[in-house]
């Protein structure tokens, strides 16, 4: 605007123009100016720079306001049509600065064989719908809209989607398209629920409540498939000469394919592998990622032996959509019993393990109290033995090293000698913390971590309460199931469910006072402000002598 508007008082106020056109042409009006036929600046299709540039800035005003976020979330047809008019400022950009073509040689050549690898490859595979799953406390008016697509190996040995955990798609379903479908197909993008090593791909949509919504046409569609509401879908196909009946089926009831499925697409819920121990927050609907990396690390990589070993899983909701997540709910505990299993077999020694974290518990307490009793003062870090040298590694653990031996440890060397006198010195405690820290962590070498924190805003703590009288199907009658599923062995309960907003600073602060000197990775799905919330968490609690937070984040 700034670029037209310089434009609009050069036509007005520069001399050489009605010098250069002569009387007859020139008009002191700008707004002719722009657009009349025979203004200078011509190119060799005898198009005026003011009159393109007028198209421009028109076609930027129209996608701009589609691109609205309300206008986004309401009503994504308006958002997807206007936002395809980038088509035509492409075109006219080409032709109002001749040389911004040199400029745009790599980039927009890539992006046109992206969308048409789109169009007439990649959304054309066909895949089966198996499932089909409605969520909500009233059964006419669903909440979330669970499809679950047949994606089990075939007899050519592969998948119909190869993806991994975090990976999103592009869905389309056809029959509830506008009347431009045959133009503009209209793709709408989720995030994967479920593993890769799952037999089917699964996603879980949130129904939004305007009719004209892509989410609420496609709800209704499928709705007529199950005339007794009875909440789900199952799909199979009749071979018509065998008779065998398989899973899925691709075409519907008008002839039309259910979806059209372009998959997969990178997010950057996939850098939780690169980390040993890892955060994994979601927020609302944005939990769905959290859904996959959980159960293809539970379920099948801790198995392989791959990482993160350790995952720590926080879920932001209101506690008036608890019933909308039951697809959610359902696998926690399950994936919690899971990870106890794999201890009991691949753990190793549990009770050395138990022991040198209540020692370590122990440590942390008896520091934090004499910290607030030296009123905050920081005594300067012990000085290394003779030989000594410290070093990080390649994920950026700290470790010390002996240039003579060869010699390395966890640990700050000369511990053993500085904690075996009587004395229990803030600089003495420190130490101590740092050895069973680097103990816990090579006892924990074969051991799996999986913890679950659910923080329910719009309630207080009373409202968490077991109620005996609660109704079925209530969402109290579901915390009181969550609630009493606990571990065999120790009697603490699966799950930890929590009224209000997430205490970030204390869970970073625990979690950098368990693991010391060790980077976290922190993956997040949800709104911008409890992302903002966790990037100042992640700054505030990383040490480069401890513990490093990581923030991979997507917003929607």
């Amino acid at each position: 605007f700034g670029h037209a508007t310089a434009h609009y008082m050069n036509y007005q106020y520069a001399p050489y123009y009605e010098q250069a056109l002569g009387a007859a042409i020139y008009n002191r009006s700008p707004t002719k100016m722009a657009w009349l036929p025979g203004a200078p600046d011509r190119n060799k299709l005898g198009i005026a720079a003011g009159f393109t540039g007028e198209v421009l800035m028109t076609v930027m005003l129209i996608i701009y306001c589609g691109a609205n976020d309300q206008v986004k979330r309401s009503h994504y047809e308006t958002f997807w049509y206007s936002h395809h008019f980038f088509i035509v400022w492409f075109v006219f950009l080409l032709i109002h600065g001749p040389v911004w073509k040199y400029w745009c040689l790599l980039a927009l050549p890539a992006y046109i064989v992206d969308r048409l690898l789109r169009v007439f490859y990649r959304g054309r595979t066909p895949i089966p719908l198996a499932n089909v799953f409605f969520w909500g406390s009233k059964p006419d008016k669903p909440d979330v809209l669970t499809l679950q697509f047949d994606n089990a190996v075939q007899g050519d040995g592969r998948k119909h989607v190869e993806y991994m955990e975090g990976h999103y798609l592009y869905l389309r379903c056809p029959s509830v398209e506008g009347p431009l479908s045959w133009l503009l197909k209209e793709w709408h993008p989720f995030t994967i629920s479920s593993a890769p090593d799952e037999s089917v791909l699964e996603v879980n949509i949130r129904i939004m409540p305007s009719p004209f919504s892509w989410t609420n046409k496609v709800a209704k569609y499928l709705a007529m498939l199950d005339p007794q509401g009875t909440g789900h879908i199952q799909l199979t196909t009749r071979n018509p000469t065998t008779g065998a009946i398989t899973c899925g089926k691709t075409l519907g009831p008008d002839g039309l394919p259910f979806f059209q499925v372009d998959a997969p697409h990178g997010a950057p819920s996939q850098h939780v592998f690169s980390y040993n121990t890892a955060i994994i927050v979601g927020a609302g609907i944005g939990v769905t990622p959290c859904s996959s990396i959980m159960k293809g690390v539970v379920n099948y990589r801790w198995k392989k032996g791959y990482t993160p070993n350790n995952l720590h899983f926080f879920w932001v909701a209101r506690l008036t959509d608890l019933t909308t997540f039951k697809w959610l709910l359902v696998q926690l505990p399950e994936l919690k019993a899971q990870e106890l299993v794999h201890n009991d077999f691949y753990g190793g020694d549990k009770d050395r393990r138990q022991a040198l974290i209540k020692q370590l518990e122990g440590a942390r307490k008896q520091l934090k109290e004499l910290n607030a009793d030296s009123k905050g003062e920081i005594a300067a870090p012990p000085a290394l033995p003779p030989g000594w040298a410290e070093s990080r590694t390649a994920k950026g653990d700290q470790y010390y090293y002996n240039t003579m031996t060869g010699e390395t440890s966890w640990a700050p060397p000369g511990l053993k000698e500085a904690t075996a006198g009587s004395g229990g010195t803030k600089e003495q405690l420190e130490l101590q913390v740092a050895q069973l820290q680097a103990a816990v962590r090579e006892a924990s070498t074969n051991n799996r971590t999986l913890s679950i924190t659910i923080y329910l805003t719009g309630c207080k703590p009373g409202d968490l309460k077991p109620k005996p009288d609660a109704k079925p199907g209530s969402n109290e009658e579901l915390i009181a199931a969550l609630q009493s599923t606990t571990d065999p062995n120790t009697g603490e309960p699966y799950l930890i469910i929590k009224a209000g907003r997430p205490d970030w600073p204390g869970e970073f602060a625990d979690l950098a006072d368990r693991y010391g000197r060790e980077d976290i990775g922190v993956i997040f799905c949800g709104a911008p402000a409890i992302a903002a919330a966790l990037k100042e968490s992640c700054e505030k609690y990383s040490d480069r002598e401890k513990t490093i937070f990581r923030l991979h984040k997507e917003n929607f």
